[in-house]
């Protein structure tokens, strides 16, 4: 997914510690999924901020770094 901007880490060891700052629900999931992905990430760390992306956000013609 192009559009995703999607990083990929490789490793020798199992885990790669992480801070999840924000988390995007994509424009096609559907609304309980949605919810219930906004409940536990409210209950695991409410400091992640979780935004849904609207399909003018995936628009291909947008510059990458007005994103």
């Amino acid at each position: 997914w192009k559009h995703e901007k999607e990083i990929r880490v490789f490793s020798r060891t199992e885990f790669v510690p992480v801070t999840i700052k924000k988390m995007y629900l994509g424009c096609q999931m559907p609304d309980t999924q949605k919810q219930l992905i906004r409940a536990l990430m409210k209950k695991l760390d409410p400091l992640v901020n979780v935004e849904e992306l609207r399909r003018e956000d995936l628009d291909s013609n947008v510059p990458e770094n007005a994103i």
